[in-house]
Formats: C-alpha cells, sequence, structure tokens
C-alpha cells in the first residue's frame, strides 16, 4: 500500500500487477504533460473533447506549485502513463470532518477491467485515511451507467438529495 507521511510525505509507489509491471506512483512536475494528455483522453472518452480548457503549465503550476491545488497519482505501464487520480480536500460541516473530492479518474482503454481504477481510488482512500477524512467523495456523469456501477461495485453511494451545481468563471468574474 502507498505510505503517506503526513500531506506533504513521500510515498513509494508499488506493482499493482507484475505481468503487467503496472504501478502508481504521485505525479511530479515534468509529469504535467502526461496528465494533460489524460485529461483530453478522458474528455474525448466522454464525448467532451473540447471542454479541457486547463493546458499543460495550468497543471504544473496549480498541481505542483506552492501552493499546490490537487494531488495527482499516476499508473505506469512499463514506462508509460495509463492512469491518473486528481483529488483535493475538502471539509464538511454536516459530518464536520475533513474529506476528499475525487475531481478525474481515468485509465487507458485498454486496460480498463484490470483494477488499475480501483487500486488509483484506493491510493487516494489510503491518503485520506492518513489525513483523518471522513469521507471520499465524487462526482459520476448520470449519462455513464457503467461508471456508477463501478462505484456502486467499490461500496460509493450515491447521494440522495445532492445535486452538483456550479458557477463557472463567467459567473464569477
Amino acid at each position: 500500500m502507498p505510505r503517506i507521511a503526513g500531506h506533504q510525505g513521500q510515498w513509494t509507489g508499488r506493482v499493482l500487477n507484475t505481468k503487467n509491471n503496472i504501478g502508481i506512483r504521485r505525479a511530479r512536475a515534468e509529469d504535467a504533460p502526461q496528465v494533460h494528455r489524460m485529461l483530453v483522453d478522458l474528455a474525448a472518452s466522454m464525448g467532451e473533447p473540447n471542454e479541457i480548457k486547463a493546458t499543460v503549465q495550468d497543471i504544473e503550476r496549480d498541481g505542483f506549485g506552492n501552493p499546490s491545488y490537487f494531488e495527482t497519482a499516476l499508473g505506469f505501464d512499463g514506462d508509460e502513463a495509463v492512469g491518473l487520480v486528481i483529488w483535493f480536500r475538502e471539509y464538511s460541516t454536516w459530518f464536520g470532518k475533513p474529506g476528499v473530492y475525487v475531481q478525474d479518474l481515468y485509465v487507458a482503454d485498454h486496460l480498463r477491467g484490470t483494477g488499475l481504477g480501483r487500486d488509483l481510488l484506493w491510493t487516494v482512500r489510503d491518503w485520506a485515511r492518513e489525513w483523518g477524512s471522513g469521507y471520499v467523495k465524487l462526482a459520476v456523469y448520470g449519462k455513464n451507467p457503467s461508471a456508477i456501477a463501478f462505484y456502486q461495485h467499490l461500496g460509493f453511494k450515491l447521494s440522495e438529495g445532492e445535486q452538483p451545481m456550479m458557477l463557472r468563471e463567467q459567473e464569477i468574474l
């Protein structure tokens, strides 16, 4: 299991499947182009290839700068990045506890069903546990029943009565 020495600590990678040499490690600034590529692939797989507005520079600045606004773990098949999970901290006044919000989860098509997505999420779960979080939360597109089934299989529950809403940049400015 990946270990974390506090939220800024180093955690070691782990081999998940020795046959394919698939492992997970914390992303580094030099991984920003691969993170961006997988986010573009994720958007394309959801039928929204033009929705990714973040650039490689945005990811490098906001994910690896000081402060960093999110954490990223990458799955590797040999030297190739084939999966990612991006998460950040949040706080629930209802639970009275900190939590973790999973923003993005991606696994390359040819590795879906191998357990990499589950292991990426368990990396977040382990990080959240060490940080003292009371929950891990994510949103799933209602038009993606296989994703809903995947998350439910892992123990995630639909949050009845809660509907995500958002103000976009033009409404904030």
